[in-house]
């Protein structure tokens, strides 16, 4: 029989707060709290407001502040301004960073050194656009933001675009729509370089599997063009899930410093029947490192 015991701790972090409010509450509770106090009258934050609006100096965050607003805070009556397009350069500088993460949702596996199947490569690619179109979703919903609080297109190219953010991205923000973009260059060059390296070492002919996949992201990328980011949804959302290498990756770099560091005369008076090749000093590096692996192996 299995039981389930509900337990829970004594309260000492959150019992001062827990007994008059909800759990869910506090971390509100203490937000308005902090907001409250920052504007009290007389607080050490708006002294300080105070001090730098009169000897001109800006805050750590790079604001100005006027005495015209900060005299009738001490009375209770001071006005906050917002300021939307400074708050874009940090979101924009979050965004870059979580868009890099999605596209290597599907790189970061599958180019590990083992096989990757078709359906591997498929898999990945709607996981890693899933979760990018997700991303352009919420940095959309910060510009429609901005923009409704009167950011102009100008302020956006300024604050957003030259931030790292790549054309074709930047034009499918400002145009609130989301196209599923191909696998890199790069991915398609190294995963052929781990198919043929495999194949060598294996004695096989394997194709480069993702030119058997391409014709399945053809499809994504035609069915989820120009997607609203807005109140869209991607086609293939709901069964888009990260790839699973089993295997231990195959391809790998010996664990030696160099080919060249290694003397062979060492390496001959092992009890085994395998030897160096005459040559051996003059091959090229890669192909020593191979002859070197082979050999350790035997």
């Amino acid at each position: 029989m299995k039981v389930v015991i509900l337990a829970g701790g004594l309260g000492t972090r959150l019992s001062e707060y827990t007994h008059s409010i909800p759990k869910p509450m506090v971390k509100i509770g203490k937000g308005v709290l902090h907001i409250g106090e920052t504007l009290t009258p007389g607080s050490i934050s708006q002294l300080k407001r105070l001090g730098q609006a009169a000897t001109g100096k800006t805050d750590k965050y790079g604001n100005l502040h006027n005495l015209s607003d900060e005299l009738p805070g001490l009375f209770g009556f001071r006005s906050v301004n917002s300021d939307p397009s400074r708050a874009l350069t940090f979101m924009t500088t979050s965004f870059v960073r979580d868009l890099k993460n999605a596209d290597n949702l599907l790189s970061a596996p599958l180019l590990r050194g083992g096989r990757v199947t078709k359906e591997d490569i498929i898999n990945g690619y709607k996981y890693s656009q899933a979760q990018r179109f997700s991303t352009l979703k919420e940095m959309y919903k910060n510009i429609d933001a901005a923009r409704t609080l009167g950011v102009s297109n100008a302020v956006l190219n300024r604050k957003v675009k030259r931030k790292g953010v790549k054309k074709e991205v930047f034009d499918q923000l400002m145009r609130g729509k989301f196209t599923p973009t191909r696998p890199s260059d790069f991915f398609i060059k190294r995963l052929g370089e781990i198919t043929r390296d495999l194949n060598k070492l294996e004695g096989v002919q394997v194709r480069n599997p993702y030119f058997e996949a391409i014709k399945d992201i053809n499809k994504i990328v035609a069915e989820n063009r120009n997607t609203s980011l807005s109140d869209g949804e991607v086609k293939f959302f709901e069964d888009a899930e990260p790839p699973v290498i089993e295997q231990e990756p195959r391809i790998t770099t010996p664990n030696l410093t160099s080919p060249a560091s290694i003397n062979p005369a060492v390496v001959q008076s092992q009890n085994v029947s395998s030897t160096l090749p005459a040559n051996f000093a003059s091959l090229p590096t890669a192909q020593r490192a191979k002859i070197i692996e082979d050999f350790l192996r035997s």
